[in-house]
């Protein structure tokens, strides 16, 4: 997670070189950063810029189970279905595209920004570039000046107000739509298959899907209104994009012919293979020169007037013009570009910088898919402080805070070292269930009654134990008591924002401390228990470990695990010697049990 916050700092403040990030600042007037070399030190390993070299040479993404990721719903979630019980196909890496390797991670991100955000009315379809300079077949060639990205691989995306909701690459393999009303898949280009596929991942239906002329034709059309949707979009003048003839307008060159053409409107509907309220209008609007449009959104097209503000060059003063336009040509201009917006975002403050060259092309998908994801965020956190009437960050504030979490938060990983055999062997011998928990308070209750029990014999060979209840593993204590977990759970319901979480100090041989809560048998591990009782969080206010989220929230009295109101998780099956020590703790713990009720004591927890 460091390695990623790096590169998100490299978009805030680039380098030509990522190792010159690490540069010493006493040796380099230019280069260099005190902080980054703090998060990044490369100990053991030789220097922080080896240790980026090998960060990059290593760098894996895997999921736990591969088939768990979700491509795409199977049913269509149309009007009165439900779209929590709809099917979800898995991934099938035997028939996985070129894009394999990247398979799980574009599938993980295809599948959370479509569930992150609910689409409105209006959405756009166009093409997204992740640049790339590497030597592939797979990258796509583009011959267009307008494109600053230059070659790289294309993705087909719908967007939002910026929010890319799904994508799919075009180098990848083509996805299979659903099959609806019995259609024919007959002439059907791979463009169109692999947008028809992206809006049957979009929940909910009829949305106005706007387009630039590569995607609209009628074809396409039919097969989004036999979905449920409805698109409008520019229109090439090509015979297989299905308008009619008679609205084709020629383009004149004189200036009596261009007075004359300028302002012509030519229309007409199709309604042939569309359902009933889906009509296709084709028109054709002559200004500087002739363009046409199709649709299904509007059922009328006009002329309007439009108030725009000019600038004169000869009185060098702004005036206030009256400008024609097409109905359908506004509605266009004002939704077609949030796909381009989404880009702007990105490209602001894009990881690999300004002049960053990856050798391998999986790099670069990567990247985009995280820089991507951060313009995802951003724009989802702005919607939601619209809603609840706060200033947002800016996109700068945004991308600073998102960097310097990845940077810091894994700082207590970076750090950890292993312990050695010998320290292992004396952490578990110190673990032993007496020190606290239940089998210990028992055996502390017993004690003060004056029933000592006979000392268990020690095998030959073992330690002795610790009969300390404050000791814990690695000789940290562990002052967690029932008095300091009621004052937490007070202290929390009365005033919860003051429990801030924070990374958990480490000791000055840099050891990671355990949970205080399973530590004491209050937490969710039984105590004694050798494996995931590292504290990975700290509560400022009550000035305590844990584990994870779980114990947080038995920490601040969220719910408890004593007998009736919890459960506890199961351990890991003991093997060897932990086996034995267990199976003897749970026959001390029942006699305890028994002799507790014979004299009349309350079991405390």
């Amino acid at each position: 997670m460091c390695g990623c916050g790096l590169l998100l700092r490299n978009g805030v403040s680039p380098v030509p070189q990522m190792a010159l990030q690490f540069k010493d600042p006493r040796d380099s007037f230019v280069f260099g950063d005190a902080r980054v070399k703090e998060v990044w030190p490369g100990t053991n390993c030789g220097g922080s810029e080896r240790r980026w070299i090998q960060f990059r040479s290593f760098f894996h993404i895997q999921s736990l189970s591969p088939f768990d990721w979700k491509q795409g719903p199977i049913e269509r979630c149309g009007p009165g279905n439900d779209e929590t019980k709809d099917t979800w196909t898995k991934l099938n890496y035997e028939t996985a595209g070129p894009l394999r390797k990247l398979e799980p991670m574009l599938s993980y991100c295809r599948e959370k920004w479509t569930v992150s955000w609910r689409p409105g009315k209006s959405l756009s379809l166009d093409e997204e570039t992740a640049g790339c300079k590497a030597r592939c077949a797979l990258v796509t060639r583009i011959k267009t000046s307008q494109k600053k990205e230059g070659d790289g691989f294309q993705f087909d995306a719908i967007c939002e107000d910026g929010y890319t909701i799904t994508f799919h690459a075009r180098c990848d393999k083509l996805p299979t739509p659903t099959t609806v009303g019995g259609e024919i898949w007959k002439d059907i280009s791979p463009r169109d298959t692999r947008c028809v596929w992206l809006v049957e991942q979009l929940p909910g239906c009829w949305y106005h899907l706007w387009m630039d002329n590569l995607y609209t034709s009628w074809k396409f059309g039919e097969m989004l209104a036999s979905r449920q949707c409805l698109f409008g979009g520019t229109l090439r003048n090509e015979d297989w994009r299905g308008h009619h003839a008679a609205i084709v307008q020629k383009t004149v060159t004189k200036v009596a012919d261009l007075e004359k053409a300028k302002g012509t409107l030519l229309a007409s509907a199709r309604a042939e293979g569309m359902p009933q309220g889906c009509e296709v209008i084709c028109t054709s609007y002559y200004d500087d020169s002739p363009f046409m449009m199709m649709s299904n959104i509007v059922d009328s097209v006009n002329i309007i007037e439009i108030h725009r503000k000019c600038y004169s060059t000869g009185t060098q003063r702004h005036y206030w013009v009256i400008v024609k336009r097409l109905s359908l040509a506004d509605l266009y201009n004002h939704n077609m570009n949030q796909v381009d917006l989404a880009d702007q975002l990105r490209m602001w403050y894009r990881p690999d910088g300004l002049w960053i060259r990856q050798k391998k092309w999986w790099w670069n998908i990567f990247i985009w898919c995280m820089g991507q994801a951060v313009v995802n965020a951003y724009v989802l956190y702005k919607a939601v402080c619209e809603e609840e009437k706060k200033k947002p960050m800016t996109h700068l504030a945004f991308h600073v805070a998102v960097a310097t979490a990845w940077c810091k938060t894994p700082k207590i990983v970076l750090e950890y070292e292993m312990p050695t055999r010998a320290e292992a062997r004396a952490a578990a011998e110190a673990a032993e269930p007496e020190q606290g928990g239940v089998r210990g308070e028992r055996q502390s209750a017993r004690r003060s009654a004056g029933d000592t029990p006979a000392p268990t014999p020690r095998k030959k060979g073992v330690r002795s134990r610790s009969k300390s209840p404050a000791s814990s593993p690695r000789g940290q204590k562990n002052d967690m008591t029932d008095a300091k977990h009621e004052a937490a759970k007070k202290s929390y319901a009365e005033s919860p924002e003051l429990h801030c979480v924070e990374i958990p100090t480490l000791s000055p041989k840099k050891n990671v401390s355990n949970c205080q809560l399973c530590g004491t048998g209050r937490g969710m591990r039984k105590p004694g228990m050798r494996f995931q009782i590292s504290a990975h969080l700290h509560c400022k206010q009550c000035n305590v470990n844990v584990c994870g989220g779980g114990c947080w929230q038995l920490l601040h009295g969220y719910y408890s695990n004593a007998p009736g109101e919890g459960e506890v998780l199961p351990a890991s099956a003991p093997r060897g010697k932990a086996a034995k020590s267990k199976t003897v703790d749970e026959e001390s713990g029942e006699e305890a049990d028994d002799e507790g009720e014979g004299e009349g004591e309350e079991e405390v927890l």
